[in-house]
């Protein structure tokens, strides 16, 4: 498990061998998935968040990173779910298909979801960054972030602190 905390995306294991980890399922068994897909406020989330600039994008990656366990395994579930290829990541096709079976018309789920997987697909850390808000009471995690970025604890962020972050979300072309 600690592998996949790892920067080098050679050293990280793939989603598949992260979902396939015996610790993982265990949490799994132990937690049945409800398979009822996405929820409208998911949707509303998933939305919300292709429209993102980068600095809310690494805040909400940044906070993802720090959800509990229970958390992410309910969001693991769901992610399984609309995989439906089972590759570890969610295309367009994938995410437009649950998009409009959780109620949103199909030429703007279309639309959302091309923009949202970009040119590739999205993977796990993204889609859970993106749901982060469906969550409701976000002030917490907001605090920790902002505490975690405020590396010389003076209350503020500086641009060499804000640098550092779109660094580690891998951001840094901006």
């Amino acid at each position: 498990i600690s592998k996949m905390l790892s920067f080098s995306e050679l050293a990280r294991p793939s989603m598949q061998q992260v979902l396939a980890h015996p610790w993982l399922k265990v949490a799994s068994a132990q937690n049945p998935p409800a398979n009822n897909g996405l929820s409208a406020d998911h949707v509303d989330c998933l939305v919300g968040f292709q429209r993102a600039n980068a600095l809310e994008e690494a805040v909400l990656l940044d906070v993802a990173s720090q959800l509990p366990l229970l958390e992410l395994t309910t969001f693991r579930e769901l992610f399984r779910q609309l995989d439906a290829d089972g590759n570890g990541r969610l295309d367009a096709h994938e995410l437009a298909k649950a998009m409009q079976q959780a109620g949103l018309d199909p030429a703007p789920a279309r639309e959302a979801a091309k923009k949202l997987a970009g040119a590739e697909s999205v993977e796990f850390s993204r889609f859970v960054a993106a749901l982060v808000p469906s969550r409701g009471e976000l002030m917490p995690y907001l605090r920790d972030a902002f505490n975690r970025l405020d590396t010389d604890g003076d209350g503020y962020i500086t641009a060499a602190e804000l640098r550092a972050l779109l660094e580690r979300c891998n951001l840094k072309h901006l």
